[in-house]
């Protein structure tokens, strides 16, 4: 059993945010969690080592919400949740919610998120397209940029305007960062890690209590990733203006799960 808890213990906080985000609720969403924890206890051949265990894990969770007869009850929102981008997402149906989060929020591919739904891929390809356009109006963003390179901040206002998204402004450092956001209340953070920021503390202080998502441009993905607080996302490169746009939207959709969900998972 202490082999079992070894692999799962790392996927926890991905499985408890997801399962919020499906439900609609952090304590609904810790319920099926538990559930799904309680049958691997009593059933631990499900979980064959040598296949992708994280694949697994997510698909034993949703065995266990399905197991409850979720699509069956009603769905309350909780007011964490209680936002346009949130009810839109839990008014989806059941499979359609489950492939947009998979994808948007827990970044699995189409393709591994169509196996885990037992969809054909070309069909949740399509689906996952209509989705996103419909959502394309909800999920606007006001973004406040950190950056003192006139260059790039030019280049990021470019991508930020062509994803549809709002400039609400440009800050040099994190002190006229902070004076900023109290005044336009942004949804969303894009910083340089390595200009006018002193690294990731003062990043950190800025959003303290805040819960908002924070892009980096550059850095490494996964030693960001491994800290307290909003959730981080990174782009290594902005000439691909695909992949900036999604991770800005994947940033925007890390919120669906409820930012106090995520800051409780993130620290325990």
């Amino acid at each position: 059993m202490d082999a079992i808890a070894d692999l799962v213990l790392p996927i926890l906080p991905r499985l408890r945010r997801y399962a919020a985000a499906v439900t609609g609720s952090s304590r609904g969403g810790d319920r099926y969690l538990e559930l799904c924890l309680e049958t691997l206890i009593a059933e631990p051949e499900r979980l064959d080592r040598d296949r992708d265990v994280t694949v697994q894990l997510f698909m034993l969770l949703h065995d266990a919400i399905d197991a409850c007869g979720l699509d069956d009850e009603a769905r309350p929102v909780e007011p964490e949740f209680d936002s346009g981008l949130h009810r839109a997402v839990l008014d989806l149906p059941s499979a359609d919610r489950r492939l947009l989060l998979l994808t948007l929020l827990e970044d699995f591919s189409p393709g591994q998120a169509a196996a885990m739904l037992n969809a054909p891929k070309p069909q949740a390809e399509r689906r996952l397209a209509a989705m996103c356009a419909t959502l394309r109006d909800i999920c606007v963003a006001r973004i406040l940029v950190i950056e003192n390179k006139k260059r790039l901040v030019a280049d990021l206002a470019n991508l930020i305007n062509q994803s549809g998204h709002t400039l609400v402004g440009v800050a040099s450092d994190t002190r006229s960062a902070a004076a900023l956001a109290q005044r336009r209340h942004p949804d969303l953070v894009v910083a340089d890690l390595h200009r006018g920021m002193g690294g990731i503390g003062p990043v950190r202080a800025l959003l303290e209590g805040n819960g908002l998502p924070v892009v980096f441009i550059g850095g490494r993905p996964a030693a960001l990733r491994q800290r307290d607080g909003a959730p981080v996302f990174v782009i290594d490169d902005l000439r691909d203006t695909r992949r900036v746009e999604d991770t800005i939207n994947r940033a925007l959709f890390s919120r669906v799960a409820g930012n106090e969900a995520v800051r409780r998972t993130a620290g325990g």
